[in-house]
């Protein structure tokens, strides 16, 4: 919309979706219903040299630049994304529009995707490459089953990796977005993290920091963990490094598809990765003993409790919000906020505003 008047300036709608608007007509149909993300881009145009400095807009020819980048997926309306160049917003510019309908299994886009600088290798050159990482999405079925495939998606020229080539899957699949991280610091995003619906979590490995060598196993196993076989996870893993460059995991558990559950126990977990530019390891990551000494990472909640949104980190404090639903469906239940320091496992949340956290 213009900034100025609140006038639309232009839409766009997705070709892939062009079959299903029939489907309006008749009922409720998704169509676009994923978040968008705007991002400054890095634009190599398939070349190892930079070239000369653009000065002003549209001046670069084939030379390196910055361009603003509109990625837009479709989220429960289907396993598809589109990118824009909307660097002049007045004159947007389709890039390129995937529809995974070649991914077999796909039926969502669930999994907003993280924009990361990975590499790209230019005849024996290693260039900057600006891709989209992301999970399958909810329901992504193999037989009768759920299974989750792991993507990445460049953001100047559509080309899609997935683990589905390799072929490697997880036991579920994957609805929630992934944190991805540089484990080495080379300036390049090279390991993701991400949760499955089964309360799992897989690390992903860009193989040198490289999208189309991509390797992932289930480095932590909630139920097992847990002792419940019956948990789900739809939100984000969160991150954070600590003193001693181990990743500090956070998720918690919560049947986003079964809100009103009264009676479905729920977690929030800690899992540390002691060597994260590793290769994944099939159970690698440690939760007996993520607290210190022989702490446990295991947060049983209430009977009922779930956290069926994404944590967040600020100033070393993981937040999470949680739900308990009332027994009668038509009345409003009770949510609760939780805070945890990421490296202690102490009490984050100051309640009396005294400057000390007192509470978690």
């Amino acid at each position: 919309h213009n900034y100025c008047g609140g006038s639309e300036l232009w839409g766009y709608a997705p070709r892939m979706l062009q079959p299903f608007w029939s489907s309006i007509r008749g009922g409720h149909y998704f169509m676009v219903d994923g978040t968008p993300i705007v991002s400054d881009v890095l634009f190599t145009k398939g070349t190892a040299n930079p070239g000369s400095v653009c000065t002003s807009f549209g001046s670069c020819g084939a030379s390196w630049e910055y361009r603003t980048v509109l990625l837009e997926c479709l989220g429960g309306g289907g396993p598809g994304c589109f990118a824009m160049d909307v660097t002049n917003p007045f004159n947007p510019l389709l890039l390129w529009e995937r529809h995974f309908s070649g991914l077999s299994g796909r039926g969502t886009s669930t999994s907003k995707p993280q924009i990361a600088r990975v590499k790209k290798i230019v005849g024996t050159t290693v260039i900057p490459y600006y891709v989209a990482l992301m999970g399958g999405g909810l329901n992504e079925t193999s037989g009768a089953g759920r299974r989750g495939s792991f993507l990445a998606v460049g953001l100047e020229d559509g080309a899609v990796f997935s683990t589905q080539s390799v072929p490697i899957f997880a036991n579920a699949d994957f609805s929630g977005s992934p944190t991805c991280l540089d484990t080495d610091a080379d300036g390049f995003v090279d390991t993701c993290y991400i949760a499955t619906t089964e309360a799992d979590i897989y690390k992903v490995r860009l193989v040198n920091g490289d999208p189309s060598n991509i390797t992932m196993a289930r480095f932590f196993n909630g139920r097992a963990a847990s002792g419940t076989g019956t948990i789900r996870s739809y939100g984000r893993v969160v991150a954070a490094f600590d003193t001693y460059k181990h990743v500090n995991l956070f998720f918690a558990t919560g049947n986003f598809e079964d809100v009103q559950n009264a009676g479905e126990v729920n977690y929030m977990f800690k899992v540390v990765d002691t060597d994260p530019s590793a290769a994944p390891i099939v159970n690698g990551g440690v939760y007996a003993t993520a607290c210190g000494g022989s702490s446990t990472g295991i947060y049983p909640l209430a009977a009922g409790e779930k956290v069926v949104f994404d944590p967040v980190i600020s100033s070393g404090v993981v937040y999470f919000t949680s739900f308990k639903p009332n027994a009668n469906p038509c009345l409003k239940g009770d949510g609760y906020l939780y805070g945890i320091h990421y490296d202690s496992c102490g009490v984050g949340i100051d309640t009396d505003s005294d400057g000390n956290a007192d509470t978690s």
